[in-house]
């Protein structure tokens, strides 16, 4: 009945997005396979292990001498570097007053990946001050040691719906570190502010 109740709960606009969630198709195959009744559910279904991936947060910050720090962290390197991208944005503005109106493509090369995440940041920080872009989503189609390739999904800066929470000077090379650990992505990096 839990499962029956959550559905009715859910709006029209929603429908498709949730039906289509693997975690919400499985939580619906264990509640019918759960309860007693007769849903011809093939057996494959009904022994599905299915481990659901735990929600991480994007990021958290950090106090820094006269600085800010970012703790940033994914399940893989790719949705690191997007959260550290949005962790920037956030900090900078309200990220859901962003519009996705355009579409940015971003290349960047580097030495290795700390100095990738910095040159990355620099660039997206480069482009919200000079053309006065805002992005909130980042699709990242190709990551690797020393180069990244991606859309940032924004649009340029509006006054009447925009402001600036906190001016970000610079990305800094101070204390950066990105690593894998027990297969989850972890990235620290400090703004000058």
């Amino acid at each position: 009945m839990r499962v029956a109740a959550e559905l009715r709960k859910i709006p029209r606009s929603k429908e498709k997005e949730t039906m289509a969630n693997p975690y919400f198709i499985v939580s619906l195959i264990r509640y019918l396979v759960g309860s007693r009744k007769d849903y011809n559910i093939p057996e494959f279904w009904t022994k599905i292990n299915f481990p659901l991936k735990e929600r991480l947060k994007k990021y958290e910050t950090f106090d820094h001498t006269a600085d800010l720090g970012v703790r940033v962290f994914g399940q893989t390197a790719k949705e690191l570097f997007a959260n550290a991208a949005y962790a920037l944005f956030d900090l900078l503005t309200d990220v859901k007053r962003i519009r996705e109106t355009l579409g940015f493509d971003l290349h960047v090369e580097a030495a290795d990946r700390e100095e990738l995440l910095v040159r990355w940041l620099s660039e997206l920080l480069f482009l919200s001050e000079s053309p006065g872009y805002l992005f909130k989503r980042f699709s990242i189609s190709h990551l690797d040691q020393t180069s990244l390739q991606a859309v940032a999904h924004g649009e340029t800066f509006d006054p009447s719906r925009h402001a600036f929470n906190l001016e970000i000077k610079a990305v800094t090379y101070h204390q950066v570190a990105v690593k894998e650990e027990d297969g989850k992505w972890e990235a620290r990096v400090i703004f000058d502010i």
